[in-house]
């Protein structure tokens, strides 16, 4: 597999994806939320999330596994743990453990009067106002011009560009949604989709060297894309 290939599964897999329901929301209950994830329409793995809701904050835990073989052989595994506490729209608090392919990294993440204190394995620092990871379960991080990477605790500045309204089919099912593309350094490129109804993230896509990632919920038996693509059937 491509380095490229490599370095956008690791970024992907450093950021929450959560799709939050209104119920879940409203009521305050735990949920529990997954996604398949697949490489050039192949699932190489998971990513899961629980969150909670206490206080006025939200609390989300997310695990990610991803293992990719050729013929027959593993050429690359990845394990990710986060935990992130949010109030008011901003991260409070983060711990991070990844494993990439047997390099270890570790994030500590808090918010202070004085601004937010960042930790990882290598250096330590205090960054300005609001700080948001790529949180795509909550549609105002498109409103930042830079996240943090809860595996390796760096800054990301990026630039969002509205796609307008399409729509994504989702097991037969057509549901409105509106597409927006996310870009950054170091060649990040996602297209992400939102429900227009109620701003549920629905899907996400990056496409580099010729190759495609996707995120789809991992309930569904089939996901047809904007561009005609389809993702059918599991494994």
């Amino acid at each position: 597999m491509a380095p490229s290939v490599l370095q956008r599964l690791r970024s992907l897999a450093a950021v929450p994806t959560l799709v939050l329901s209104a119920a879940a929301a409203a009521t305050g209950d735990p949920a529990a939320y997954a996604f398949r994830v697949l490489l050039d329409e192949r699932e190489i793995g998971a990513h899961e999330f629980r969150i909670e809701h206490e206080g006025g904050r939200e609390i989300v835990e997310s695990r990610a596994d991803f293992d990719v073989r050729l013929l027959f052989v593993n050429v690359y595994s990845y394990a990710h743990r986060d935990r992130e506490v949010w109030e008011d729209g901003c991260l409070a608090r983060l711990e991070s453990e990844t494993d990439d392919n047997g390099r270890r990294f570790a994030v500590r993440v808090e918010r202070r009067e004085d601004g937010t204190r960042v930790e990882t394995r290598d250096d330590a620092r205090t960054v300005p106002g609001c700080l948001r990871t790529f949180a795509y379960w909550d549609p105002s991080f498109l409103e930042a011009e830079r996240l943090l990477n809860s595996q390796d605790g760096s800054l990301v500045d990026v630039a969002v560009t509205p796609l307008g309204e399409t729509e994504l089919r989702i097991d037969g099912a057509a549901v409105p949604a509106r597409g927006f593309r996310v870009e950054g350094e170091q060649g990040l490129r996602l297209t992400l989709w939102y429900a227009v109804a109620d701003d549920r993230w629905l899907a996400l896509e990056s496409l580099r060297d010729g190759r495609v990632l996707r995120y789809v919920p991992r309930e569904a038996d089939e996901v047809r894309f904007p561009d005609g693509s389809v993702l059918a059937g599991r494994g």
